[in-house]
Formats: C-alpha cells, structure tokens, sequence
C-alpha cells in the first residue's frame, strides 16, 4: 500500500480550546491508483491535503507513506520526504514569474543535487512528453493558463515521485482548457502514476477511479 492513514486527527489551538478540523480519518491508496477527495469549503480538505503533503503534521493517528510512518518525522526528515516522494500540482500554479518554463520545470532537480547533465536531459524529456518543450525559454506569464498548468505538471513529474498530489488543478482554467488537463491527468494515470486529487467539483472528482467525500473533518468512500 502507497499510503496508509489510520485514525488521523488534527487539531488547532484558538484561545483556550483546541478546535478539531479532521476527526479520525482512515484512507488507503493503492499504487497506481487514481483518486479525488471531495469536499466543500470548511469540509478539512486543505487541512489533509497538507498532511498528505508532508507540510504539516497531524495530533494524532498514523501516516504511512510506502510503509515508512512520516508522522513521527521532525520538519527536516518531512521535507526530505516531499521533495523526494511528493510531486505537487496547484490551482494557482505557483511558477516562479522570473524564470523560465525550463528553469522551473529544472528547480526540484537543482534542489536534488543532480548534476546538470542529468537535469537537462530530464527536464528535456519531460518538458517534450508534455508538448511544451518548444515553450522552454517562455516565462510564465508569456504563455497561456493551460500551458502554466501543464508547466506545473512536469516539475511535479521530472523527479519521479511516489504519487502526485494536485490541488485544485482546473479551478483557474477555462471549460476546454480543463477537459485538456483532466484529460493529461488520465494519461498520466494509464501510465502508471499515482494521483490524488482534491478538489470541490463534483464533475471533476467524478474523473478518478475513486472517489471519497470530506465533511466536517470525516471521510467517507462517495
């Protein structure tokens, strides 16, 4: 099993009282599989989403990732494990505006130690699978919304991660421009990575092989 989460709960200090914001939640995600979690505003879904993540720690319960528990890990064993194991995808892209889209796609593999070689070639190899190689010297703002998104895939895809961890991928893209990325997010899947999706369309989450909603901090199988 990929990732194993048993009894995860988080919670945040406000005033006196700590304020529960996931409440016990069990999920397993088989390699290679294809899931989205659903869920409103408020329902906990960045909260897991940052635990999925390796950005935040939970109060209390289990977090296996490839059998390795990250939620015993100090911040620097848990950015050591995003970095290797974890290739994000964001609404809002996040490109660095001054470089680039071959010196973003490049960043994870500098951050790697990899030598520059190794880095050209992967970067070459992924930015060409994609179809935006001949966008390579274009900065972010140069080339189109779908065009960025598909930049913020290939960094999430260059250094090969355990699973790719997209948050609300189409939510700035147009009709067409997202039946493009969802459709690049199935390819992605027969080719044998793993996704987890989180997202708060139904329509969207509807794409994934499974679906689990969130609510009130509780997850549930759709």
């Amino acid at each position: 099993m990929l990732i194993r989460i048993e009894g995860l709960r988080k919670s945040y200090s406000m005033g006196r009282e700590p304020v529960p914001v996931l409440n016990g939640i069990d999920l397993s995600v088989s390699k290679g599989s294809f899931v989205a979690i659903v869920g409103p505003s408020g329902s906990g879904k960045s909260t897991l989403l940052n635990i999925l993540g390796c950005l935040d720690k939970p109060t209390s319960g289990t977090y296996f990732l490839n059998d390795f528990g990250v939620h015993d890990c100090g911040l620097d064993r848990l950015a050591k494990v995003r970095n290797e194991s974890i290739g994000f995808v964001f609404q809002n892209f996040n490109l660095l505006p001054r470089l680039t889209v071959e010196q973003n796609v490049e960043l994870p593999l500098i951050y790697a130690s990899l030598p520059n070689s190794v880095r050209k070639e992967k970067v070459r190899d992924i930015l060409g699978r994609l179809g935006i190689w001949e966008r390579r010297k274009h900065r972010p703002h140069e080339i189109s919304g779908g065009q960025r998104q598909r930049v913020a895939i290939a960094r999430a895809l260059v250094k090969r991660p355990d699973f790719i961890l997209a948050d609300e991928p189409t939510g700035n893209l147009d009709s067409v421009t997202t039946r493009y990325i969802v459709d690049l997010f199935h390819e992605l899947h027969r080719a044998g990575n793993t996704i987890v999706l989180i997202t708060h369309e139904q329509d969207i989450a509807e794409e994934a092989g499974r679906i689990c909603r969130i609510e009130d901090g509780i997850l549930t199988e759709a």
